[in-house]
Parts: structure tokens; C-alpha cells; sequence
């Protein structure tokens, strides 16, 4: 077994954090872009999100940049992008106007 530390007062260190659904729609995608603001990644939701679930949420790699855009694409088709910043991010709220962060 590994052990692997990590300097939390690293700017760059990702923090795992709880998708809220709020919406009126079930999220079934939620990707990520790649960092640099030019493609999105594979979809992290493995099943839909239905309205009133939360998901905790696991960044793959601990590295890149803080402010990280994100789509969010409901399973009646609607899209919507945002971004958030993620190295101070615990709880992601998508509702039907917007997305919000604590």
C-alpha cells in the first residue's frame, strides 16, 4: 500500500465536492472541459441525477487549473454550461436557472 501526501495549501489542489440536483429536470451528463476551454470530457454520471438527489463527485487527477468550465445536459435535452472554481468548491447546485457553489 501507498501512501501519498498532498500540501493542501497548494493552489491548484482539487476538492472532492457534492453535486445537488435542485433543478426540475434529471441531469444524465455532467462533463468537464479539458482545462483549456476547448473540449469536454466523457460523462462522470454513471446513472440519471433525479431532481432532489446529490452525488458526491471525485476529480480523477489532483492537478490543473482552479476555474474549470463544465456542461450539465438534462435528460429532456436541455443544456446548460457553467464553471465554478473547484480547489474551493463543496457543494455544486444546479437548479433550472442557474449553477451555485459553496
Amino acid at each position: 500500500m501507498y501512501l501519498c501526501l498532498v500540501n493542501s495549501t497548494f493552489a491548484n489542489t482539487w476538492e472532492d465536492f457534492k453535486l445537488h440536483n435542485e433543478s426540475n429536470h434529471a441531469i444524465k451528463s455532467f462533463q468537464t472541459d479539458d482545462g483549456k476551454g476547448s473540449k469536454y470530457g466523457k460523462n462522470w454520471l454513471s446513472s440519471n441525477l433525479k431532481p432532489g438527489q446529490v452525488r458526491g463527485m471525485r476529480f480523477n487527477k489532483w492537478e490543473g487549473p482552479c476555474e474549470v468550465n463544465f456542461k450539465v445536459i438534462s435528460v429532456d435535452g436541455f443544456v446548460h454550461e457553467y464553471s465554478a472554481d473547484f480547489c474551493t468548491t463543496t457543494d455544486l447546485y444546479i437548479d433550472d436557472q442557474a449553477a451555485t457553489t459553496n
